[in-house]
């Protein structure tokens, strides 16, 4: 049985996936993008959400954008 708070970070992840459907990874699987910047997209997402699925789906439409996205961000110091 799904706890309370899991129903509810899941309906959050639907509505929030809805909202940003049509993003350039969408339907894109993790094996496409380097594993250590998808890495670092997620923590990085992870400062703006609390939902991992929600910070790799974001992390992911950046790095269709720019292989390197997360990266480039360190070296800008953003």
């Amino acid at each position: 049985m799904l706890k309370k708070a899991s129903i509810v970070e899941s309906l959050k992840f639907k509505l929030a996936r809805e909202i940003l459907s049509g993003g350039d990874a969408d339907k894109k699987k993790d094996n496409i993008f380097l594993k250590k910047e998808l890495a670092k997209g997620v923590a990085h997402e992870k400062e703006h959400t609390n939902n991992p699925r929600l910070a790799k789906e974001i992390a992911k439409d950046h790095l269709i954008e720019n292989k390197n996205y997360y990266t480039k961000l360190e070296k800008a110091n953003l």
